[in-house]
């Protein structure tokens, strides 16, 4: 399994033309799953993402999420991908 988290400004995922699932600001995740991946991969990749911690550059430019302030909260979007994959 791999995983790819992008900070994003808006995220959409549309299938046939209708959008599926969207976000505003928040955290896009790209999951890329292979053979022998299973429920204990996926828990410990959802742990990791939860207690995830971004912090800000010297511009400001990216949010620290820290579960034990609330900030675990923010909105994320989850898509699978198979390019996330071969990255």
């Amino acid at each position: 399994m791999r995983v790819v988290l992008q900070r994003v400004s808006r995220a959409s995922v549309t299938v046939d033309e209708e959008i599926t699932g969207k976000i505003a600001c928040g955290f896009l995740i790209l999951v890329g799953f292979t053979r022998g991946d299973g429920v204990e991969q996926l828990e410990w990749m959802a742990d990791k993402i939860v207690g995830l911690r971004v912090f800000a550059d010297d511009e400001g430019n990216s949010v620290a999420i820290d579960p034990s302030s609330g900030d675990a909260e923010s909105p994320r979007h989850c898509s699978a991908s198979c390019t996330a994959y071969s990255m």
